[in-house]
């Protein structure tokens, strides 16, 4: 159910760079480079499965529409941070640490459950 957003985000990323490409220029406006926002790299983790791994390149890439999406399913931290990176990667599993990893996303995953029954919107820090 995760993915039902999958075509809609390529069309809003095509529409996106397409709009930047065309009037950022006449507007005097840089663009805007993805690589500063969109982080795909959780990937490359051996101990993640093959599910677990296409979920995390669906979550790295829509981080900001899916930050809620993002802690429940795939609770760890990238490589490098980006730019402006949404304050619930403060409860992630660090990049790279197996150890406790299932443990640990877990009780990531129950924060989402958590802080919805409370009606908290955004995880504290």
């Amino acid at each position: 159910m995760i993915h039902a957003l999958v075509l809609p985000l390529v069309l809003v990323d095509l529409f996106t760079t397409l709009y930047q490409r065309v009037c950022f220029p006449v507007y005097g406006i840089g663009r805007v480079r993805r690589d500063d926002y969109v982080i795909i790299d959780r990937h490359l983790l051996s101990y993640l499965n093959l599910l677990e791994k296409l979920d995390c390149v669906y979550c790295g890439y829509a981080r900001e529409v899916a930050s809620w999406t993002e802690q429940y399913f795939c609770p760890i931290k990238h490589a490098v941070m980006a730019a402006g990176a949404h304050e619930r990667t403060a409860r992630f599993v660090d990049y790279g640490v197996a150890e406790g990893f299932r443990r640990e996303a877990g009780s990531a995953a129950q924060g989402v459950v958590q802080d919805l029954r409370q009606g908290r919107w955004i995880a504290p820090a």
